[in-house]
This record gives C-alpha cells, structure tokens and sequence, in this order.
C-alpha cells in the first residue's frame, strides 16, 4: 500500500524546483516530523537548502550531517554542510571561543574544496579576519591560514551591491581580499620583502583579470615596503599613485615621511598637517607629531615644535610608553604648563594646523550643487571638475549657504586626478564679491 505522504513529497520536490524555498520547507517540515524513511539523499539535501534559503541553518546542521553519512564522498552534499557549518560558524555566532573556534574553521576545510561556489576560501578569508582580533592566538596561526589556499586558484569574481538613493557598495573579489589580508600581516610583521612580491602579485593579477579591481591599498603597501627597503623615490611614485586613486587616511602621513627623505619639505609638510588633521589611529597620530616637530624644527618655528612635542609626549604618557628617546630628551627641555591636557593642546593646534595648511592648498571657485546631512555637499567648480566636501577638520563657513550659491574651496592637487567621483575639497565658504575672478 502506497504511504499516504507521498504525494506531499512529490510536492515538495515540485516546488522546490520551481524555487519556491519557503512553499517546499513547509512540506519538508511536516515530512520530517512524520515519516524521515522517506527521505532520500537528494531530498535531504534539498530539505537542507531550503532551511539555509530561510536562515535557519542551526536547524539544518542535523539534517545535513545525516546526508553526508548517507555519502560520505559526495562533494555536492559536502558542500551543503560545509555552508551550513559556515553559516552557524560566522553568522549564526553559535559560542566557540579560542581553538574551538579554529578547530570548527578547520572542520569546513576538511569537508570542502578550493572551488567555485564552495564555503572554502571565505572560511579562510573569514578566519583570517577573525585572528586580528585575537593577537595571541594569530601570531601562531595567521602563517599556516594564509597557506590554506592556492593563490592562482582563487575566486576573482566580484559583487556590486545597491544600497538605495543611487548608491553602490563593491564587494572586492576572495582574491583580492586574500592579497589584502597577507599583505597587511606582512607589513605588521615587517616582512617587507614579502610584502613588495604579494603586492606585485596582487597588481599583476587585478590588471590581468580583475578590470574593476582596486589597486591602491597593494600601491599603497608597496610604497611603504619600498620606503623601508631604502627605496624612497618609487615608494613616492606609488603612495601618490594610491591617493589619486582612493581615500585612505594613512597615506599623506606615509607621503611625508617619504617626502622628507627626499628633502622635499613642502610636501612632508602639507601631508604630515593632513595625517595630523585625518581620523587616524593614535599610534599614527602620535608618529605624525613627531614628525611635524621636525618639520617645524627645520622652519626655526620652535614655538610650534614645542607644542608639537608636549603634545607627542602627552599621548606617550596616556599610553604608559617610553615613546622615541630622541623626542623624550628634547621633551625634558620644555617647561610644561601646570594642568595642560592633550584635548586642550590639541584643540589650539588643530585651529594652527589648518590655517597652515589652507595656505599650501590650492583655491578653487564653483558653485555649490546640493547639501548633505552633517555640513556634507557637493560642488561644480569653474574648471568643470565636481568636488565634495565632507570632512568636519576641514570645513570652513558651510552655514549660510544653500544650493545655487558661489562659493571658493580649496583642494589637493596631488589627490585629484584619478580617483572616481568627485574631487575631496575643503573650508567651502561663500565667495566673497571683491574675490571673484571671471
């Protein structure tokens, strides 16, 4: 006699193969509960498809480690169970701490292949980025895990997303996040002769296969290998490279210390006021004081290489550092002011800092295009170029101004002729009739 519940499995293979998930997971649901016999291989995998399509895949990892006993070499369900482990591992954070975690990473690995639509290069892309935020155990592990994977087999497939009002976030290649990972563990870990080879590896292939790639963080990573390798005139070449092609905030202070020793000190200048100004990292921005107090050493402005200094050293002690013995002697010579804090020094240098930098930036005229939220907008300058200006540190008189208005901004020539969409421009104020030039 023929089981009353076949006809609701034949059901739920039709619709799962119309693709309607959520329509067949209620069948299968009710099947599973009801008679399991009737589940075979490809039903389970099925099932197991449709609990992932829902976000359920806590609930699916019972149902797939069953499928793969039913074929423990069968790559298609191993790869189902690999997605499913992945899922409950990086999305679903089921509690595994430590070496657990690793041991669950390592699992997927295991039960999958370096391929097209398998879970395998983003556990390890996934893994990777786990490990920076436990130093202890990526000292010992990051090594072998950047290993896990065949560079020349790697995923070069990229994807746009839209995320409404016009705008769209690309989400790099695994290759490309593969390279981004390695070579910024090589230049923690000052490898950089390594670094150099991964980055030309890296340029070579987006040129190659990836025309929509982004090049400038492995130009940028390049540049400061090659700086710290004593190659200071092509590690320039590709700095300036990566800033005309991206925003990233380190690179102006990276270009000053490679300026300077070039002896180009107008350059380390402007680019060490910009790192100072930028929302870098403290241990950045505690480098880029020193580095200005040179800079201001070298004008005779001693004043300046003075605030410069207390300033270092008030981050040094924030910190519990000895910081650089050069600075802390020239530190000792300095009468510090009774109750001087580094929010109060840095707020009179901030105001110093940009009134510098307004002054070796170059003016641009336009009109103003459209407000944004938080003093954000864009403008049309009088050369045709579009320009944005979105930086707070930055702005000048944004108030008093609405689209429509004539307005005078200044701009980075060394930032502005390759990088995609509008020009980053700074202190848009409205232009004043007796500066108007026609």
């Amino acid at each position: 006699m023929d089981n009353p519940l076949l006809p609701l499995m034949r059901e739920a293979r039709r619709l799962y193969k119309e693709k309607s998930y959520a329509e067949a997971l209620s069948r299968y649901e009710r099947l599973w509960q009801s008679d399991k016999s009737l589940f075979y291989s490809d039903d389970l995998y099925s099932f197991c498809v449709c609990l992932r399509k829902g976000r359920r895949s806590s609930d699916a990892l019972p149902i797939a480690e069953t499928l793969i006993e039913t074929e423990p070499n069968n790559s298609r369900f191993n790869n189902i169970y690999g997605w499913i482990l992945y899922d409950c591992l990086f999305h679903e954070k089921q509690p595994f701490f430590g070496e657990e975690f690793l041991d669950q990473a390592r699992k997927i690995l295991s039960k999958t292949k370096q391929e097209p639509h398998s879970p395998y290069e983003l556990t390890v892309l996934k893994t990777l980025e786990w490990l920076k935020k436990h130093p202890d155990l990526s000292e010992r592990h990051t090594d072998s895990w950047i290993q896990k994977v065949d560079p020349g087999g790697l995923d070069v497939t990229s994807f746009d997303f839209h995320v409404g009002k016009g705008k769209t976030i690309r989400r790099p290649s695994n290759a490309e996040s593969w390279y981004l990972e390695k070579t910024e563990w090589l230049l923690s870990k000052n490898r950089f002769s390594e670094c150099l080879l991964c980055c030309d590896d890296a340029l070579t292939l987006i040129d190659q296969k990836i025309p929509d790639g982004e090049p400038a963080p492995f130009l940028w990573r390049r540049g400061v290998s090659r700086f710290r390798l004593g190659n200071p005139s092509d590690a320039l070449s590709d700095l300036l490279d990566a800033q005309r092609k991206i925003k990233i905030w380190a690179i102006p202070f990276e270009i000053a210390k490679v300026s300077l020793a070039l002896e180009d000190r107008e350059r380390a200048f402007k680019c060490a006021l910009k790192a100072a100004l930028f929302p870098l990292g403290i241990e950045l921005k505690t480098e880029c004081y020193g580095l200005l107090a040179n800079l201001y050493r070298t004008k005779s402005q001693f004043e300046m290489e003075r605030k410069c200094l207390l300033l270092y050293q008030l981050v040094m002690e924030s910190l519990n550092r000895e910081g650089d013995s050069e600075f802390s002697e020239r530190v000792k010579a300095i009468e510090r002011p009774h109750g001087l804090s580094y929010s109060k020094l840095y707020k009179e240098l901030e105001s110093l800092w940009r009134l510098s930098l307004k002054k070796v930036l170059t003016p641009v005229q336009g009109q103003l295009l459209k407000m944004l939220p938080q003093k954000k907008g864009f403008l049309k300058g009088k050369d045709g170029r579009d320009y944005f200006y979105g930086l707070a540190a930055f702005q000048g008189v944004t108030r008093q101004i609405h689209p429509g208005t004539p307005v005078e901004a200044y701009y980075d020539p060394d930032e502005s002729s390759e990088r995609s969409g509008a020009i980053e421009a700074y202190w848009v104020a409205p232009l004043r009739t007796d500066r108007v030039v026609t």
